[in-house]
């Protein structure tokens, strides 16, 4: 099937009404673009619910979604000191520095992902959650896996994302994939065993093809179809992945239709030059003070205005004529005001900020977002990045300096952004394909 099939405009009917089970597990940013896609589902005539974490009820609910809560709570988990101490450790997080912490609320995400997906005739599941594939085959209905990180398909073009970014040739590559699996195959396999044989009734997982096979196979050997959502423009196809991985190209949500800005946010834009955008959305800081000290010290010495959002990661400060604190602002309706964006380099932010045509300074924590930090520094639409660990005051200033004078990527964001803007939406894309998988159902 063509890609202009993939990318078409608008929805076409290709299925009958399907009962589809969106599972979902993660933080803020992983929730949206999957609100994003089940109103689009449900505007082609599927019966959709979403299975999240009972933090996000009201937030599903809001856009008239059927939601079924899980035991899944980042927010919660994160906000400990101990999930704290994670995000501040040296080096990307993988499931051994997990193990004793994030790890049990996984497995508990097992069972309540099973017993809310027995109604459907499809599921689609966010590839952080365990066992998807056991539930899909105990079940015997189809799965689609859905990701915003361009993760589970191997590639020779880059290494597997919770390693290191740096890349030592094809071959080096294709095996920091197989390598990843096989960690996930240390930790989760045993339990996943045990449930297959006690709640599923399934023999157990064949491990050794599911670590080395070079697409990303159901447990009888047939490829799964997988759905990233990330734009194109920020990352092209990889070359060498197959048939079965499908780019729809961002899943936006529009968030502004039950927000207002308050006054005070637009008076404080109104009265000078467009501010620089902080936040760390969904991370938790281990000490925020210190961090918002770093940031306000660094804004003063630029005499640049800010607007800090806070999200979870406990940033505050007074507000005056420099800088403007909040608890919450739209993405797509803040960003066009401001003049750059600085933030932790989650696949969301990073999108938002560079479809703005705003140049961004990404500070990265874990998982992929040191990934979209490379994307950045390579596509020239923005500064070095500073790990989270690095934070001080003099490279933050830099930094800064950088990212609002250099023009050649000021320049570049700019066209970037017009790029990504005038790519087909990627809900319509999405659910195209997925109807394109069942003809005729």
């Amino acid at each position: 099937m063509s890609d202009e099939h993939f990318h078409a405009s608008r929805v076409t009917r290709h299925a009958s009404r399907l009962k589809i089970n969106i599972l979902v597990s993660g933080t803020y940013g992983d929730i949206i673009p999957h609100i994003a896609l089940a109103r689009g589902l449900q505007s082609a005539g599927h019966d959709v619910k979403i299975a999240a974490g009972e933090n996000f009820k009201n937030l599903v609910e809001r856009y008239n979604i059927k939601f079924y809560g899980t035991s899944s709570d980042y927010e919660r988990v994160m906000k400990t000191d101990r999930g704290r101490a994670i995000l501040q450790k040296k080096g990307n997080i993988n499931p051994f520095r997990l193990h004793h912490h994030i790890l049990p609320s996984k497995f508990r995400e097992f069972v309540d992902a099973w017993t809310g997906a027995q109604w459907a005739d499809l599921i689609i599941g966010h590839h952080m959650i365990v066992g998807l594939l056991d539930i899909a085959e105990a079940l015997e209905v189809p799965l689609i896996l859905s990701s915003a990180m361009p993760l589970l398909t191997p590639t020779g073009e880059f290494p597997s994302i919770p390693g290191p970014t740096c890349s030592f040739g094809r071959t080096f590559n294709r095996l920091s994939h197989a390598y990843y699996r096989f960690i996930q195959a240390v930790i989760f396999e045993q339990r996943i065993n045990k449930w297959r044989r006690h709640i599923l009734n399934l023999p157990p997982r064949p491990v050794i093809r599911e670590i080395f096979t070079d697409k990303f196979h159901d447990l009888k050997g047939k490829p799964v179809p997988l759905l990233y959502h990330f734009s194109p423009s920020l990352l092209p196809r990889p070359s060498d992945w197959p048939d079965s991985a499908f780019i729809s190209g961002r899943l936006i949500l529009k968030q502004d239709e039950f927000w207002e800005p308050p006054a005070d946010l637009l008076n404080f834009l109104d009265s000078g030059p467009p501010p620089v955008y902080i936040g760390f959305g969904s991370m938790t800081l281990m000490k925020p003070e210190k961090i918002t000290e770093i940031f306000m010290k660094a804004m003063s010495v630029t005499e640049q205005r800010a607007i800090l959002v806070k999200g979870w990661g406990g940033m505050t400060v007074e507000n005056n004529d420099m800088v403007f604190s909040i608890d919450y602002v739209p993405y797509e309706w803040l960003f066009p005001r401001v003049s750059a964006v600085i933030h932790h380099g989650g696949f969301g932010t990073t999108d938002s900020g560079l479809r703005a045509g705003r140049p961004s300074l990404l500070c990265p924590f874990f998982m992929d977002q040191p990934f979209w930090a490379k994307r950045v520094k390579l596509l020239g639409v923005g500064p070095d990045p500073i790990p989270q660990n690095r934070l001080g005051v003099k490279v933050l200033v830099n930094a800064i300096g950088e990212l609002v004078h250099n023009r050649n990527i000021r320049k570049k964001a700019e066209a970037l952004g017009e790029k990504m803007r005038h790519e087909p939406d990627g809900v319509s894309a999405a659910v195209n394909w997925i109807e394109s998988l069942f003809p005729g159902r």
